[in-house]
Order: C-alpha cells, then sequence, then structure tokens
C-alpha cells in the first residue's frame, strides 16, 4: 500500500510539472511572430503615445522591441508562466526583466508592466503575414 501511494504520488508530481511545462511550450508558439500596440493603459487611463510605433518580434528563443522615441531592444526571452522574461543583448549592462502575461491567445498579446512604480498595461495584436 505504502509503494502504492509513493507511486501515485510521484505520478502527481511529474504530471503536474509536465502540465506546467507544456503550457510554457504552448504559449511561446502563440507568442511567435510580429505584433503592434493598440492601446497602452498607464494608471488606468489611456496614455497617449504613437502606437504605430511599439513594435515586438518574437522567434523561437529570441525577440525584438521598437518603443517609442527610437528605443530598440532584443534578445533573449523566456516564459514561466505568468512571466515574460527578457535580457537585452544590445546593452551589455542589461538585467533581466519581467512582465506579467495578462493575455495571450493567437491573436491578442496583453502585458503588464511596471513603469517607474506605475503600472502601464501594453495590449497588442499579431500582424498578419
Amino acid at each position: 500500500m505504502k509503494s502504492l501511494k509513493s507511486a501515485f504520488l510521484f505520478i502527481s508530481i511529474t504530471s503536474f510539472a509536465l502540465l506546467f511545462s507544456s503550457c510554457d511550450r504552448y504559449k511561446t508558439m502563440q507568442l511567435k511572430g510580429q505584433w503592434k500596440a493598440v492601446s497602452v493603459v498607464k494608471n488606468n487611463q489611456a496614455f497617449e503615445v504613437p502606437l504605430e510605433e511599439i513594435k515586438l518580434n518574437f522567434t523561437d528563443k529570441a525577440y525584438s522591441f521598437e518603443g517609442t522615441l527610437q528605443y530598440r531592444e532584443a534578445g533573449h526571452y523566456s516564459i514561466s508562466t505568468p512571466f515574460l522574461y527578457t535580457i537585452d543583448t544590445l546593452d551589455s549592462d542589461s538585467e533581466q526583466k519581467a512582465v506579467q502575461i495578462l493575455q495571450l491567445t493567437n491573436d491578442t498579446l496583453e502585458i503588464l508592466m511596471d513603469q517607474g512604480g506605475e503600472e502601464m498595461i501594453l495590449k497588442m495584436v499579431k500582424e498578419e503575414l
């Protein structure tokens, strides 16, 4: 009986770990592609910025970001639900950053960021190729 409980516990833990690792892989597959901004909300209010300048591109493990005021970064990313982690390899002094994925579907990405102590939500849609 004790070995049956041990086996059940092992299978449960293994299944739980596989479920979460497969979820991260699924999110990576959904994330791949070119995204464009459709709205930015700061402190629960629409934040006026030139949305056409804000773009994100994801490949298997690399990303590139274009922001306003000619801001650029690119590097590696990883997902550990619900967080997206990035490391900008264009800036040698860059440290890992994390944003929270609020929504990710095949055509919509919504992330929560901390911008100098203020919450900012960036909503993006996937561009058709």
